[in-house]
């Protein structure tokens, strides 16, 4: 699994050669065409074909596959799946904390214990996406 799309288009360039002979599929950002890669690696599986699948963490087979038996024999993370700190998602969490902090609000909506750092929440999306 790669952190992101790019590095994972420039290693199945790489990587395709080296398995030369072998089914090298990959993850699309696209739902419907991800679909039927999956589909296809799956079938191939069954075949017992050699095959690999390379996927993005957070990508479109992070959750709601089960690739149990002979679907998945090893998984190997290439990089650190970090959230990008200039998208959305991490700007918002950053202007939530500072209003927090600045407000003295401890718990959120949901009673849950808000954390003074700003980077444990970063870390810990790091993580979740990991496991």
């Amino acid at each position: 699994m790669f952190p992101n799309y790019e590095t994972m288009k420039i290693a199945f360039k790489k990587w395709k050669l080296i398995f030369n002979g072998w089914n090298c599929l990959k993850e699309s950002r696209n739902k419907a065409e991800s679909k039927n890669t999956i589909d296809e690696y799956f079938k191939e599986c069954k075949l017992l074909k050699r095959v690999i699948l390379f996927a993005v963490c957070r990508g479109n087979y992070a959750e709601g596959f089960n690739f149990s038996g002979k679907k998945a024999r090893a998984v190997f993370l290439i990089g650190v799946p970090n959230l990008n700190i200039k998208g959305i998602k991490y700007k918002m969490k950053k202007i939530f904390y500072k209003r927090a902090k600045t407000l003295n609000i401890k718990y959120d909506q949901t009673k849950r214990i808000i954390d003074d750092n700003l980077d444990d929440w970063y870390d810990r999306q790091r993580d979740q996406a990991i496991l």
